[in-house]
């Protein structure tokens, strides 16, 4: 490869100048838009999107807690076919939290 350019017109020269600043003039609003749409984004993740999951951590901590009352419930009373659905609905919160947070 060599290290210098072998130029022999220095119309090649300016028409690739005129090529580049058209280029940079068709690709720069395109830019602009691709990094604001990449801001709105982080700021929805960081935002709205934490809010939602920090929700969802709260509502599925209370559905387990529920489902882990009920299921204590059902061993006090000794029904096991009530028991086995107890317990799988408390796994079932239980994963459903683990996702949450």
């Amino acid at each position: 490869m060599p290290d210098q350019a072998h130029l022999t017109s220095s119309e090649a020269i300016e028409f690739f100048r005129a090529s580049l600043i058209a280029y940079i003039t068709k690709t720069r609003p395109l830019l602009e838009d691709a990094c604001d749409e990449v801001f709105r984004t982080r700021d929805w993740l960081h935002n709205d999107r934490r809010i939602h999951w920090e929700n969802q951590v709260r509502k599925r901590t209370r559905v387990l807690e529920e489902a882990r009352q009920a299921l204590l419930s059902a061993k006090t009373t000794h029904l096991r076919d009530t028991r086995a659905a107890y317990y799988r609905a408390a796994e079932r919160a239980k994963r459903a939290l683990i996702e949450a947070d």
